[in-house]
């Protein structure tokens, strides 16, 4: 699906998980993945605090401290999640800035400690939904993933996005980005959304 598809409406299953901070982020929220029986997630994660160290092999533990690196605070994360990787928004900012924070938050940054996290579930299926792969049909239009037309707004109740079409790139969202909450007449940028409708 491109950006000119429509909404593809899929089985999706609404969760809460912690996940830890010892790993890169992609890594914890692939053994999220695992642990909740998931092929792919959309989730968003609500004021945690990172790090960034420089050189840090990726299966070395968090520093006790950061004289080496930056630390920073995730405000609000939202990222699609698959085995292949992760693309997401956010808003976050670095309170250190020694030799200079990255532009984007990256995949590889770390939680400086355990951090919760809400979002909803997909199982593997055969059913393209773009940045999140092969999805399960649904048998009715509650969760949907795919570019959003000004009819679909107008319906819809929760929504995420628009996501990076790059998968392992994590931007600022600066522009309009969406983390769940609909606002009635607002201008909807164009991209790659997840959506919601409320059970009727």
């Amino acid at each position: 699906m491109g950006d000119s598809g429509g909404i593809t409406w899929v089985e999706g299953t609404p969760f809460q998980d912690t996940i830890d901070g010892y790993f890169p982020l992609r890594t914890s929220l692939a053994q999220m993945l695992e642990r909740q029986g998931f092929h792919a997630a959309v989730v968003t994660i609500d004021f945690a605090p990172i790090i960034h160290v420089s050189g840090l092999p990726a299966d070395a533990p968090v520093p006790l401290n950061i004289r080496s690196g930056q630390a920073g605070l995730i405000h609000r994360l939202s990222v699609c999640v698959t085995a292949q990787g992760l693309s997401g928004f956010g808003y976050w900012r670095w309170l250190t800035q020694a030799n200079g924070p990255p532009v984007d938050l990256g995949p590889d940054i770390r939680l400086a400690e355990p951090a919760f996290l809400s979002g909803i579930g997909f199982g593997k299926g055969d059913v393209p939904a773009g940045l999140l792969g092969g999805l399960h049909a649904a048998a009715d239009e509650r969760i949907g993933a795919g570019v959003l037309s000004p009819d679909e707004l107008r319906v819809m109740d929760r929504i995420w996005g628009p996501f990076p079409v790059e998968v392992g790139r994590i931007v600022d969202a600066t522009d309009r980005c969406y983390h769940g909450d609909l606002f009635e007449g607002e201008a909807i940028p164009t991209g790659f959304f997840v959506l919601q409708r409320a059970a009727r």
